[in-house]
């Protein structure tokens, strides 16, 4: 039977050297809107917390958001003075 990979798996203890790593690589990886958000009392160090945190905040998009950040994206234009490769480059920052 395969795993289901959409469910977060938590680590038996909270201070696992493994828990504290996985933070540090979604601390790397995100803006500072969601730093702050799991920097939060309970979650702070713990990577599988912080996972689900990040999770169920995700899920909770509604349709006025995805149609608001759809209009965002099909608004992007490159700029007169802007070169394709930096256009891309900020394309790929946003979309990241």
């Amino acid at each position: 039977m395969e795993r289901d990979k959409t469910i977060i798996a938590t680590f038996k203890t909270a201070d696992c050297i493994k828990s504290k790593a996985l933070f540090l690589l979604i601390n790397a990886h995100v803006d500072h809107f969601y730093k702050a958000l799991i920097k939060r009392d309970g979650v702070y160090g713990k990577g599988d917390q912080a996972h689900l945190l990040l999770q169920a905040q995700c899920d909770n998009l509604t349709a006025q958001d995805c149609n608001h950040y759809n209009q965002l994206f099909v608004g992007l234009q490159i700029k007169g003075n802007e070169s394709v490769m930096w256009f891309l480059h900020w394309f790929t920052l946003s979309d990241s």
